[in-house]
């Protein structure tokens, strides 16, 4: 049995606030989030997977379904069944009672909309954005980062930068400002409840921490 609960999926480059956010969201009584659990992530991997065996992309002709399926119509019930008791799976997974929300965060996600949508086609996405100066100089301070990866982490930011602002708009995307937040987390959490469509109950001193 499918509960009903609601996917919700916060991603984003790494040092943009995807951590704390995920916690605030965590921190709301009808809320579950995990925090690259990867769950989701293997499953929507293994959606991919069977595109890439089947050379789909929704462009192939039904001769050119011989791995896994006859024809087009086969493939499609196939991809659909799979994407239907994975998301059930997940929902057993995460289940618990009077939670709305579940989801998890991790920045791949942000590359695998296609898998996602077909997966949880009515999932919530949360994007936090940050400036990129201050993404590149946090990045730096890190002690796994390796000496001469600016270059590298500034073609990371314009690629995460160009997915963004291409969704931004879409009705199930928001995206927020870590220094809005941190600036003034009650206004962002009350933003964030009316796009969740819940009571704003955010423990907003967990950006202070």
């Amino acid at each position: 049995m499918i509960r009903k609960m609601k996917p919700l999926i916060v991603t984003g480059q790494g040092r943009n606030g995807t951590t704390i956010t995920a916690k605030l969201l965590d921190s709301h009584p009808q809320i579950k989030m995990t925090t690259e659990k990867r769950v989701i992530q293997t499953m929507l991997m293994y959606l991919k997977s069977l595109s890439w065996h089947n050379n789909v992309d929704f462009k192939t002709h039904p001769d050119q379904f011989s791995y896994v399926a006859n024809n087009v119509g086969e493939w499609v019930r196939i991809r659909n069944t799979i994407a239907e008791n994975l998301r059930r799976a997940v929902e057993e997974i995460y289940y618990d009672e009077g939670v709305e929300y579940f989801g998890d965060k991790y920045a791949q996600y942000l590359m695998n909309l296609p898998y996602l949508r077909m997966l949880f086609p009515d999932y919530r996405m949360i994007i936090p954005i940050r400036k990129r100066e201050a993404v590149l100089k946090s990045f730096m301070q890190q002690p796994w980062v390796e000496t001469g990866w600016m270059k590298k982490l500034s073609i990371e930011y314009e690629r995460f930068k160009a997915i963004i602002e291409k969704i931004q708009k879409e009705p199930n995307v928001l995206v927020i400002e870590l220094e809005a937040l941190q600036a003034n987390p009650k206004k962002v959490c009350k933003e964030m409840a009316q796009f969740l469509e819940l009571e704003d109950k955010f423990n907003t001193e967990l950006v202070w921490k």
